[in-house]
């Protein structure tokens, strides 16, 4: 029971500072209930993702995984051609050998390298 306080108190205490769910602002009480619920559907998903690389004999806590993924990044471009079309181009960076080992883990499958798209007509 110690171990899983320890853990709740750990995950809350990365939740505040990593992802900057607090201090609440709102001022009326639906978006205050809507950011809370939002800083438990975000521990649940920290939470299952620690669990699974458990599972899978990874130790490591929230904050190095969200460490070392942090590096592997994706871009998106956006263009307006001549014809005033709006296109996205979306570029993922390769990951490192540190990153796919936790996608394999996880059972995340490699991203396309690239993803174009048209999007709107410029006005």
């Amino acid at each position: 029971m110690y171990m899983t306080i320890l853990q709740v108190e750990s995950a809350f205490r990365t939740l505040k500072s990593n992802l900057g769910l607090r201090p609440i602002h709102h001022q009326n009480e639906p978006r205050t209930e809507g950011h809370l619920f939002i800083s438990v559907l975000a521990y649940h998903l920290l939470n299952a993702i620690e669990q699974e690389l458990r599972k899978q004999g990874d130790t490591r806590r929230w904050s190095t995984i969200r460490t070392v993924l942090s590096t592997h990044q994706r871009s998106t471009v956006i263009l307006t051609d001549n014809l005033g079309k709006i296109h996205h181009i979306r570029l993922t960076g390769t990951p490192e050998a540190a990153h796919q080992d936790i996608y394999y883990k996880l059972d995340i499958k490699q991203l396309p390298r690239k993803q174009v798209s048209y999007v709107a007509t410029r006005l």
